[in-house]
């Protein structure tokens, strides 16, 4: 009977033998491979990174804090290792040209994962932001959890990520006033409780007012990630999934569907346009 990823893991950090290591690199190369293959549309980059992640990897093996989500956490670095790349090699802007030209070669190299599907990847990730890509090929090609994903990638890191993003959805055109409508504003006194002020009719607000959010003290981040898995769920999400996905409780999680399914419903659609 194989052991499991925690005991391996257990072992290998307690022994420093690395034959249950490379039993975690068998299981697992081949994920890590085609997905960095999926990423930067190279196989040989690819695989030098694939190289580079498991080196670093052993060399952190003593960081983890749970064995049992090695593979998760194995992702996390390979993720990681293809974004200091990028940035090396200053290709941001490149990628998703690089990907449509690389796409018969890229093709040809993919190893069949789980999913039949994932051989027609390429075609659709090529337009998408490289947070984007992940994602879809995290859940689709790989199996993993929402959560898993949003740890791993770290979509929106702090809580001003979110925000921000919250902001750019809500106010495409600047900062203006949910209230009376000023565009007059200014950042508010951290007394007042909220990030800005407006000068029309002198009230503090945020981009939760009049919103499906407001007056809600759920952190924006697990917004973010309610909103995406009720949208992009074809028959929608439970309460009992999501409170496990973000990590809230079930009353707390029943609310937030609750918001967003109204905020979908009728005139309210306009909220999260």
């Amino acid at each position: 009977m194989e052991s499991l990823d925690g005991e391996l893991v257990a072992r290998a950090i307690a022994t420093g033998n690395p034959a249950d290591y490379n039993e975690l690199i068998r299981r697992y190369q081949s994920d890590v491979r085609n997905w960095l293959r999926h990423l930067t549309g190279d196989p040989s980059r690819a695989d030098d990174l694939a190289q580079e992640t498991f080196i670093r990897a052993w060399e952190r093996l003593h960081t983890i804090s749970d064995g049992k989500r090695f593979k998760a956490w194995i992702m996390k670095i390979a993720y990681n290792m293809f974004l200091q790349s990028q940035r090396r090699q200053g290709r941001e802007a490149r990628l998703a040209d690089a990907l449509g030209r690389e796409q018969l070669a890229t093709e040809s190299h993919v190893t069949p994962s789980r999913d039949a599907g994932v051989a027609d990847l390429p075609r659709m990730l090529a337009a998408l932001t490289e947070d984007e890509r992940a994602a879809m090929v995290l859940c689709y090609a790989y199996g993993m959890s929402h959560r898993e994903i949003m740890e791993l990638t770290d979509m929106f890191p702090t809580e001003d990520s979110a925000r921000e993003w919250f902001e750019s959805v809500v106010w495409p055109e600047g900062c203006y006033c949910p209230r009376c409508g000023c565009t007059h504003t200014k950042v508010a006194a951290p007394t007042s409780g909220l990030p800005y002020y407006c000068h029309g009719c002198h009230e503090p607000f945020s981009v939760k007012i009049g919103t499906a959010l407001e007056r809600s003290r759920v952190p924006l981040r697990k917004w973010v990630f309610a909103i995406y898995l009720e949208m992009t769920s074809l028959k929608g999400v439970s309460s009992m999934k999501l409170h496990r996905d973000i990590k809230v409780t079930q009353k707390t999680a029943w609310f937030m569907l609750n918001r967003i399914r109204e905020a979908w419903a009728g005139e309210a659609e306009e909220v999260f346009k």
